[in-house]
């Protein structure tokens, strides 16, 4: 699954990628004053 965060910086949004990329799923990530969403890929 493909799954955007936004406020990934914070606390909650850390936690939120952390727990999608551990289970296999694509993560972007946009933190404030961010242009554009930032992949991170898929856990491996």
């Amino acid at each position: 699954m493909n799954i955007v965060v936004f406020g990934a910086n914070g606390p909650t949004g850390r936690q939120a990628t952390e727990q999608a990329l551990a289970v296999g799923h694509t993560v972007a990530d946009v933190d404030e004053g961010a242009d554009v969403a930032v992949p991170r890929g898929v856990a491996q």
